[in-house]
């Protein structure tokens, strides 16, 4: 039994692998090829975009109640009362008034506790005594939210954010009339004198 093994020339069934192989680097080539232009787009978008940042002139900064209302209706937007997520809302919530007391009045509210806090909302002359009282229910039902994990009615949260919108927008007006009048005396005075 001693058959003879086949000369190559009559072997039929193998194929040649040089075919194979250059197609699979030619496939490395290209996928390399355009990950590599992939990633020139990308540096090259980023820095178009940083340019055209550039360009645009600056715009005024925003006033506190600008940002305050619109910190607000981002949070609102964000769904969190929908989503069960109530605690997180009400620390954002009394985040957002408090943030615009300071900035708005100077007032240290965010390191101050509502029992500190009253006293302070009382001796600001920009507060009525009902606009002071709709202030401390809002925030005592942020306080009993954050830290009681008490879940108030929804009318209560549509309520305390329509009445924080309120009071913080009657605030800023408030306040720029005063600033308008203040301006207005100091010219008038300046007139005078000249």
């Amino acid at each position: 039994m001693d058959k003879k093994l086949p000369k190559l020339e009559e072997m039929k069934d193998i194929l040649d692998l040089k075919g194979i192989h250059l197609w699979d680097l030619t496939w490395l080539w290209v996928s390399l090829a355009v990950l590599c232009v992939g990633v020139l787009g990308l540096i090259t978008y980023h820095f178009i975009k940083k340019y055209r940042e550039k360009q645009r002139p600056p715009g005024p900064p925003p006033t506190p109640i600008e940002k305050a209302l619109g910190r607000l209706q981002e949070l609102v937007n964000r769904g969190l009362v929908e989503a069960g997520k109530i605690r997180l809302f009400y620390f954002h919530f009394s985040e957002i008034f408090r943030d615009f007391l300071e900035e708005e009045l100077g007032m240290m509210a965010h390191e101050a506790t509502l029992e500190e806090l009253k006293p302070l909302l009382k001796e600001c002359q920009d507060f009525t005594q009902e606009e002071i009282k709709e202030a401390v229910w809002f925030l005592e039902l942020s306080d009993m939210a954050k830290f009681a994990r008490h879940v108030p009615p929804k009318e209560d949260m549509v309520k305390s954010v329509k009445t924080c919108r309120l009071l913080m927008s009657t605030l800023a007006r408030r306040r720029q009339v005063h600033i308008e009048e203040s301006q207005s005396e100091t010219a008038e005075q300046l007139a005078g004198q000249n």
